[in-house]
């Protein structure tokens, strides 16, 4: 049986070589480490570049040095390593000959494979979507605050973003609205702070005949909004709701869907173009600091509430 490593970065570092976790690799700045040359896998990074990315207050001399030793770390608890690194005197890189398995490298490509799909094969589309959402466990190593962390971090969230936007859209066309609905409350549970994901799911819910459904999904969205900011639906959610209210048996979802619109649906459609345009290729500026510092407090690591309801 042959050897191999899963890398999972999405929620948390985990390395598995057989099946077990490599328990003793528990060094932040080691997962840092292996985790930066995972990310920039299709170049080479050289040792005086590594040593100030992770030691910038020490000298060069003293950055090199630990360096070095956090090499010396990785062979101890997972000797295995040697094959998996191309090091040499300048420089070190992933080896993508040898195989390995990372939940990012999938996930990239499992989005760029839906990109490539032509129009009219949909279902492959769909397909390729659906493996992308499922790698996606949760934001790029949360427990680390890195400038270069968080820039494959947003990168990533907005590609997982743009994937639900798409499958969402695909599934609604085909009128598959139990699954579009799944997806749709998969978006909420991501980023409960989004009102054009709630007008969204009032939308398929109303397309699916299901006007006690829309109606419940407004109250909840007007719950969380509450909690969170002490503020009231926007004008244009509180217009769906309205609408559903006063509807009959009939339905209007194409005025629901003109609400929709005049949200953010278009823009993170488009993005969906942009994002998966960087996915796999690794560049310059992906390891330059980005000019913005993120607070590590993110709010969708911390609103937690109705989101059970939602699910239900």
């Amino acid at each position: 049986m042959p050897e191999k490593l899963h890398i999972n970065l999405f929620g948390g570092f985990c390395l598995k070589f057989n099946g077990e976790q490599i328990a003793d690799l528990d060094s932040p700045r080691l997962q840092q480490i292996l985790a930066y040359l995972i990310l920039n896998r299709s170049s080479r990074q050289s040792r005086q570049y590594l040593a100030f990315q992770f030691w910038p207050d020490s000298s060069e001399k003293q950055a090199l040095a630990n360096l070095r030793n956090q090499l010396h770390l990785l062979r101890n608890v997972f000797p295995e390593a040697e094959r998996y690194l191309i090091v040499d005197h300048k420089s070190l890189q992933w080896n993508t000959q040898v195989t390995s398995i990372s939940d990012v490298a999938k996930f990239e490509v499992s989005v760029r494979q839906a990109k490539q799909v032509k129009k009219e094969k949909d279902t492959h589309q769909i397909k390729a979507l659906k493996k992308a959402i499922s790698l996606y466990k949760g934001p790029l190593l949360p427990e680390y605050y890195e400038d270069w962390i968080e820039h494959h971090r947003v990168r990533l969230k907005h590609a997982y973003e743009s994937a639900l936007q798409k499958l969402i859209e695909l599934l609604e066309n085909d009128r598959n609205f139990d699954e579009a609905i799944y997806y749709a409350k998969k978006f909420i549970q991501h980023d409960p702070l989004n009102e054009t994901a709630w007008r969204w799911l009032m939308k398929l819910y109303a397309s699916d005949n299901n006007r006690a459904s829309a109606l419940q999904t407004y109250r909840k969205c007007a719950n969380v909004l509450k909690e969170e900011f002490d503020v009231r639906p926007s004008r244009d959610t509180t217009e769906v709701y309205k609408r559903l209210l006063s509807s009959s048996e009939e339905i209007d979802t194409k005025t629901i869907e003109q609400k929709i619109n005049h949200g953010n649906q278009e823009k993170l459609i488009d993005q969906y173009q942009e994002e998966t345009e960087s996915l796999g290729s690794a560049s310059e500026d992906v390891v330059e600091k980005t000019e913005k510092k993120f607070s590590p407090k993110k709010t969708e690591n911390k609103i937690d509430y109705g989101l059970k309801e939602i699910t239900s």
